[in-house]
């Protein structure tokens, strides 16, 4: 049940029932009143519980999408894989290329958004933080990259050195 009607059910509950004990002092011309009153409120505070989880929602979707580091040296961004993604692919492991910075060895090496990294030198990439960790050796040129696109698996071999002597 969505939050915004919890609150207006507690509201009603609650209130209609002190309401209910306020009613019998009351004139009844004013006991319409009283109710319309109660209404008006359980509705006013279901709006602005609809509106906090509605905030809530698009507050914790910009955070699970932003909360990884991007890679700049190898220029993409990456997000753990979601239930849609696992489902759709049968991995529970990866790491989803969410952004591919133009100019950067990424992009030369046709590395896509909606890419999913699979292995990086044939290491097998658990997660989004576990692939910047193996990205971030600058070390380690040059790299082979085995992903998912479109269903299908695809390798790609990437040299920095020759993304830097050919892009200078």
């Amino acid at each position: 049940m969505n939050f915004a009607i919890k609150v207006a059910i507690f509201v009603l509950l609650i209130g209609g029932f002190r309401l209910y004990r306020l009613l019998e002092s009351m004139p009844p011309e004013t006991q319409s009143k009283a109710i319309l009153g109660l209404l008006i409120a359980a509705v006013g505070l279901a709006i602005i519980a609809y509106s906090a989880q509605w905030l809530f929602d698009k507050l914790r979707f910009y955070i699970e999408t932003t909360s990884h580091q991007s890679d700049i040296r190898f220029g993409v961004r990456l997000i753990n894989l979601n239930e849609k993604f696992r489902k759709k692919h049968q991995s529970n492991t990866g790491a989803l290329v969410k952004k591919v910075f133009e100019g950067s060895p990424a992009f030369y090496s046709n590395v896509l958004p909606g890419d999913v990294i699979l292995e990086i030198d044939e290491k097998r990439i658990v997660d989004a933080e576990a692939a910047i960790l193996l990205l971030e050796d600058a070390n380690k040129w040059p790299r082979q990259i085995a992903l998912i696109r479109n269903g299908r698996k695809v390798t790609i071999q990437m040299d920095y050195e020759q993304f830097i002597l050919d892009n200078s």
